[in-house]
Order: C-alpha cells, then sequence, then structure tokens
C-alpha cells in the first residue's frame, strides 16, 4: 500500500531520516514508536507528501509519488491518504457537519444532501450525531479530535497517519480517541500511527517501528518489540516507558 525506499531527509547540514526502507501493506496498523526528536513525525509525514526526500523514493500502491508528479496525482495521493494531526485544526467558523461535508463538496464535487447524508452516518459510529450542528469551541479536545478522524475519513482513503494524535489532550480524553481508533483499526482500514501510547500500540498494532536518531533499528510484532526486543536501545527505551 506504501512504501518508503532508502529515504533520506536533511534539513541543511541535519540529518533527520537516514535511509529509511519501510512498506505498509493492506489492512496493517504499523505503529512507529521512538523517544522525542528521533524523527517519527517527519517520516510519517512522507507518506502524504508533506515533505519531501532528499534522496529515496516514497511509493503509494507501487506508484512514486515523491519529487515532481501532477497536480492530479497529488489531489488523487491527498484524496487516499488521509492525515489527523496533534491539533485538531477544525474550521472554527464552521459545525461540526460542515468541517465534515467541506472536502467531500470541494474536491469530490458531492453534492449537499449526499455530505449530509455521509456525515451523519459517519457521526453516528463514532456516537457523536448530536454534535452535528456545534462548533468546534464547543467541544472537548477529544471530540475535536474525533472529529477531525470523521472529517478525515468522509474522503473515504485507503489509508490513514495520525501523528501523535493524543499528545495533545488532557489524558481523560484520550481514552475516548483511542476507542474510535481502535474501532477504525477493526474495519480494516490500513493505519500508520505515531504515538507514545504503548498500551494502544501493544493491543492493535500488528507491527511495531522503533525509530530512534532518524534511524528504523527494529521492527516486528508487538510481542517481539515489547518482550523479546532485539537491539539493546530499544530494550532501554522500552523498560523506561513501560515500567518508570
Amino acid at each position: 500500500m506504501l512504501e518508503l525506499r532508502h529515504v533520506t531527509k536533511k534539513f541543511g547540514n541535519n540529518t533527520v531520516l537516514h535511509d529509511i526502507n519501510l512498506k505498509v501493506h493492506n489492512g496493517e496498523v504499523v505503529v512507529i514508536i521512538g523517544p522525542s526528536g528521533s524523527g517519527k513525525s517527519t517520516l510519517i509525514r512522507h507518506m502524504n507528501l508533506l515533505e519531501q526526500p532528499t534522496s529515496g523514493k516514497v511509493l503509494f500502491q507501487d506508484k512514486i509519488i515523491s519529487g515532481s508528479i501532477s497536480k492530479k496525482a497529488q489531489q488523487r495521493v491527498h484524496e487516499n491518504i488521509g492525515m489527523v494531526f496533534q491539533h485538531f485544526d477544525l474550521f472554527p467558523h464552521f459545525t461540526v457537519r460542515q468541517n465534515i461535508s467541506y472536502a467531500p463538496r470541494v474536491v469530490k464535487h458531492l453534492s449537499k444532501s449526499q455530505t449530509d447524508r455521509q456525515s451523519t452516518e459517519l457521526l453516528k459510529e463514532m456516537d457523536l450525531e448530536n454534535k452535528a450542528d456545534a462548533y468546534p469551541d464547543q467541544l472537548s479536545g477529544g471530540q475535536q479530535q474525533r472529529i477531525a478522524i470523521i472529517r478525515s475519513l468522509a474522503m473515504n482513503p485507503k489509508v490513514m497517519l495520525f501523528d501523535e494524535p493524543t499528545s495533545a489532550l488532557d489524558p481523560e480524553m484520550v481514552e475516548e480517541v483511542l476507542k474510535s481508533m481502535k474501532k477504525l483499526a477493526k474495519s480494516g482500514m490500513t493505519m500508520v500511527v505515531v504515538t507514545h501510547e504503548m498500551g494502544f500500540a501493544q493491543e492493535v498494532g500488528s507491527r511495531v517501528v522503533f525509530v530512534d536518531r532518524g534511524h528504523i533499528l527494529e521492527q516486528g510484532t508487538p510481542d517481539e518489540i515489547f518482550h523479546h526486543a532485539k537491539h539493546e536501545r530499544t530494550k532501554n527505551f522500552i523498560s523506561k516507558i513501560l515500567y518508570t
């Protein structure tokens, strides 16, 4: 579904990613973990063209999407690869329904009746149907993040990317967002998740990728990474984050 092939990223003289090779298969939930500043967010941002590699290639469904591609190809990427950020970035002057419906109407040219029906169905799935006419400032942080997830789902993407989606939330709001993400994973959605939520990684991840200082040091099943890690740096990270 997605592939990073020998991706290196430099900002000036600072190399943030070193020769990254990573494949994401259809239906997988790939969870990327590692210390702050290790390059996790930069890595995931390459998957939907928010960053371009200094060298190497990014592929979606076996087609190269990095480098110079047409606007039509870029649009196809953004339609098929949804992304949810740390901060919700909802339009403050739009209602919840308008936030969800905007992109499908503008990009896919769906009618108001179509987008209204779609937004109602998605809100119902996330137990937020009573918030359709609310504005973002009337919602909790957890509710806003769940609306951000729904907004991405409204484009019917083939892959969903999550860049630390719970890091800006109060602890009591984290679980409601993780619950929505777990539900999405169970539906078979292909997902790539950058997170510090180790419980989520162990419960939902089909594969866990450990990144440190711009390198993928190790990857495997949750059991392999959390209980049978081979790399000493991985073992140290896991022991500190789980047991301290």
